[in-house]
């Protein structure tokens, strides 16, 4: 499950299917921030960057890519890097 972060308020938490469909649907903004919820321990934050790179809006397939990396917890930022 996922928190959203906006304009220091918390949406959620979500599951990764309605996270993907807000994707889609053009909710998720660049300023946005998602949690990953499933370890409350190390909460990780991810800046969702828009769900984009160089300011380039990611295909359907880059957007299930990011988020199998928020889900398997991986720094999808330093994968999208190399």
């Amino acid at each position: 499950m996922y928190v959203i972060y906006r304009n220091n308020q918390q949406f959620g938490p979500y599951s990764i299917d309605v996270l993907s469909n807000y994707v889609e649907d053009d909710k998720i903004l660049r300023c946005d921030k998602a949690s990953d919820m499933s370890n409350l321990q190390e909460l990780k934050t991810y800046n969702t960057l828009g769900w984009s790179i160089a300011g380039l809006l990611l295909t359907v397939t880059g957007v299930i890519l990011l988020m199998s990396y928020l889900k398997q917890g991986v720094n999808y930022q330093s994968k999208l890097s190399k």
